[in-house]
């Protein structure tokens, strides 16, 4: 409902996730040496999905806003990375951690299956976003070095993906619409709106304080407020005298 927004500290010594209302301090969820990454809500605010180490390997996990029901969801042979909750809850898409591929997990009953047609050549989609009537998915591009090579869209009815853009980028997602998809690129410096029916593209224009981290970020759900990690970087420079 737009009343909270959910954070993780990826690249720090402790990954966890957190909470907070817009513009206001964040709670944390969950305290501990785990690497927890990439929240995101259910339908009805209460859950948050998320994907973890803690149990060995990268896998999906649930919980509570307030830290409890803490469950991993059925096993992922090839392990789960990114994984996006459908609107109606029935099932994920993810990326594998250890086999290359684009997945779906079918909830409660965790049968995994590869998400067909989900290529174009050897790029493979990684899922970032599932439009909110269900039928589309958004997601970056990745070559088999691993690298982004553009911004796709998967139609589930059809069972085929479409390339909307060249620009690189790690993340993108639905705005209200359901018909453009947002996203930063030019290392994290440009936010960039494609319609992805006319696939023009459109450069928002304005100055950011800190270009984007390569990972996840946010948008309101009336697309008005984006929320997203910055990176800065601070040096000191040092003189060592020899006595």
């Amino acid at each position: 409902d737009g009343s909270l927004v959910a954070f993780f500290a990826i690249g720090e010594r402790q990954e966890d996730l957190f909470v907070g209302a817009p513009g206001g301090p964040m709670r944390r969820i969950i305290d501990d040496t785990a690497r927890d990454r990439a929240p995101f809500f259910t339908a009805d605010g209460k859950s948050i999905l998320f994907y973890s180490n803690r149990g060995g390997d990268w896998q999906a996990w649930m919980v509570g806003l307030d830290g409890s029901g803490l469950r991993q969801l059925a096993k992922a042979p090839q392990g789960v990375v990114y994984p996006i909750l459908s609107p109606r809850g029935d099932r994920i898409a993810f990326s594998g951690s250890s086999v290359r591929g684009t997945f779906q997990m079918a909830l409660p009953s965790g049968e995994v299956s590869a998400l067909p047609g989900a290529a174009i050549d050897n790029d493979v989609l990684t899922p970032t976003s599932w439009s909110r009537d269900g039928a589309h998915i958004a997601g970056m591009l990745t070559s088999l070095s691993g690298g982004p090579t553009g911004v796709a869209v998967y139609d589930l009815a059809t069972k085929t993906l479409t390339k909307v853009s060249d620009d690189p980028s790690y993340a993108v997602l639905w705005m209200a619409d359901g018909r453009r998809v947002i996203y930063f690129t030019n290392g994290g410096w440009q936010l960039v709106v494609v319609d992805t029916v006319t696939k023009a593209r459109t450069v928002v224009q304005l100055r950011l304080p800190a270009p984007s981290t390569i990972d996840m970020f946010a948008i309101s759900p009336d697309s008005r407020h984006v929320y997203y990690g910055g990176a800065r970087a601070e040096a000191d420079i040092w003189i060592l005298e020899r006595k």
